[in-house]
């Protein structure tokens, strides 16, 4: 099965000019009319998912599937998130322009159908209308987009961890300047944890140099008591009160690796994994990340 991504992959190379211009990161406000967010309190509500893709819960890259069924697994997607209300949300895993799931560009569907008005959109591969994908954030409160990578240098090394990235941005609380900073990220998923290791030492870099607080969050496809992810508890960073918190598979959850973490001079209370959603073979988890 990886054989066959990383094959794939490697012919679609061949039509993109380059590692680098495969990635951008970009800002959008939707011209749609939203409710006023009330104002922020001592708490911030965050959630974090990988949808995959909205094929629902298999991990098979090349599932066969209908425009039907990802229009109703995206739809399943929204009402989730709609239940919990949430003030930030954070995916991994979005197709843009993609021809696998008929060219909807699901963060934009996402976004209108739960009235969101700000969204970054950091596409970490395209070839439009053959593949474009990418991580994606969507806020009810402005945002401000400081810096995005892939992990890897240069061509191979690029693919050889599959195009996964971080993005940094702030959400701008109010208009007095308060913000509060985000880190989300997307880290290998080969068995062999090399390649994490490796990510999670280029983000410990970037990180050490904030001087603010800070959330880190996504798909870590590791968790406690695996020695990479470890790290990151060692430095400081805080996380679930409960030693592991399943998410996937979503329908019968034993692994524990999509995490919202927060530095020092930030807490996080009523973190927890929302069942019930299988359009995605992870859970979405949520917290409320505590600002005072």
């Amino acid at each position: 099965m990886l054989s066959k991504k990383i094959t794939l992959i490697a012919a679609l190379l061949l039509f993109c000019s380059g590692a680098i211009s495969c990635q951008s990161t970009k800002y959008y406000v939707l011209k749609i009319n939203t409710p006023t967010p009330k104002p922020i309190g001592e708490t911030l509500k965050v959630v974090t998912y990988n949808i995959a893709n909205a094929r629902g819960n298999t991990d098979d890259f090349f599932y066969q599937t209908t425009e039907e069924i990802i229009r109703y697994n995206l739809d399943w997607i929204v009402k989730g998130l709609r239940l919990q209300n949430p003030d930030v949300i954070c995916l991994n895993e979005v197709d843009f322009n993609s021809i696998r799931t008929f060219n909807i560009d699901q963060a934009m569907y996402i976004a209108k159908a739960l009235s969101y008005k700000y969204i970054i959109k950091e596409t970490i591969f395209s070839i439009p209308s053959v593949l474009q994908m990418g991580n994606v954030v969507l806020s009810k409160y402005p945002m401000k987009v400081n810096f995005h990578r892939q992990f890897g240098y240069g061509f191979a090394g690029r693919m050889e961890h599959v195009f996964k990235s971080f993005v940094d941005f702030d959400v701008l609380l109010d208009n007095s300047g308060h913000k509060l900073n985000f880190v989300l990220t997307h880290l290998d998923a080969a068995d062999d944890d090399r390649k994490r290791c490796d990510e999670i030492s280029i983000l410990r870099a970037y990180l050490e140099k904030k001087t603010q607080p800070f959330v880190f969050l996504g798909d870590m496809n590791s968790g406690p008591g695996e020695k990479c992810f470890d790290n990151l508890f060692k430095w400081g960073l805080i996380g679930s009160p409960e030693p592991l918190l399943p998410t996937y598979p979503s329908d019968t959850p034993k692994r524990s690796i999509d995490h919202i973490l927060v530095s020092k001079g930030l807490g996080i209370k009523n973190y927890r994994a929302i069942a019930g959603i299988g359009a995605s073979d992870h859970l979405p988890v949520a917290g409320d990340i505590i600002l005072k």
